[in-house]
């Protein structure tokens, strides 16, 4: 009956997924759509010959009649809360929440809004009358409603990036390394992930490509040294990684400004156009 009233999106099954020890696992596929939430633990992820890393505070989706295998580290320490969706509106709504087969895994982690939702859903899942069949619905699209949020509008996450994280771990090297010939080769093999994967990771985490991000934390980084050193443009080129012509080049191709024409601005402006670079929420302890 309430299939037949609310067609649009509807809860298929909502249960804990543990793992046994010594039990071989085998690719999985379901006619539904699956959003998994890892409350601990750590696993990998394969979905079309890609592997992705899931840990405690992270969540994942697979589309309808896709294969997947879910690996644990350590089984008898993973635990989550596994859902299963259907609907006319389902993957349209999926859709929406930014992931795809290829970035399955959302880019934030331990989101309080979207783990309280998977722990609704669960502790609720005995629920049977119409009435309480409309608060499972009202959960549903709530869930539906934050992911969407997170996907559209970054500042709205809880901090993506984290300890343990692939685009925490990522900034933290970017931070201790812009003063070298850095490469988007070498983050990559940082993180040991697909580089497709990895980009659209670090995209939707931090608004840049990893490429950008390192542009614009070393030209952050040059920003303060030219209000607040007297040291030359050489010299501060250097200090970040850049040689002189490359690093003007940069600065005014990203700021549209020379570094020279930027020390004549008053503070203010030098302030704002530093900001621009959005990137001061990651160095505000630098």
């Amino acid at each position: 009956m309430f299939k037949k009233q609310f067609p649009e999106l509807v809860l298929i099954s909502c249960h804990h997924r543990g793992f046994s020890k010594n039990i071989k696992h085998t690719p999985l596929s379901h006619p539904h759509i699956v959003l998994e939430y890892c409350l601990s633990g750590k696993a990998i992820l394969s979905i079309r010959g890609n592997t992705y890393s899931v840990s405690a505070g992270q969540c994942f989706a697979v589309f309808p009649n896709t294969p997947y295998l879910l690996t644990p580290d350590t089984p008898d320490e993973w635990d989550s809360i596994c859902i299963e969706l259907s609907g006319t509106q389902a993957v349209s709504l999926l859709s929406a929440t930014g992931v795809t087969d290829t970035s399955p895994i959302y880019p934030w982690q331990e989101n309080r809004t979207i783990k309280q939702h998977f722990v609704s859903l669960y502790s609720d899942s005995s629920w049977s009358e119409l009435g309480n069949r409309l608060g499972e619905l009202s959960v549903l699209y709530g869930l539906f409603a934050g992911l969407v949020v997170l996907n559209v509008n970054p500042s709205h996450r809880t901090p993506s990036v984290r300890i343990n994280h692939p685009v925490t771990d990522t900034i933290n090297f970017i931070k201790k390394n812009y003063t070298t010939q850095l490469s988007v080769k070498e983050l990559v093999e940082y993180t040991h992930l697909n580089r497709s994967y990895f980009s659209t990771l670090f995209r939707k985490s931090t608004g840049l490509s990893p490429q950008q991000f390192l542009v614009h934390v070393r030209l952050f980084v040059a920003c303060k040294r030219l209000r607040e050193s007297p040291y030359g443009i050489t010299k501060i080129a250097n200090s970040v990684g850049y040689y002189a012509p490359a690093f003007t080049q940069v600065f005014r191709r990203t700021l549209g400004i020379s570094p020279t024409a930027y020390r004549d601005l008053p503070f203010e402006e030098q302030l704002a156009m530093q900001e621009r670079l959005g990137v001061s929420n990651y160095l505000e302890n630098d």
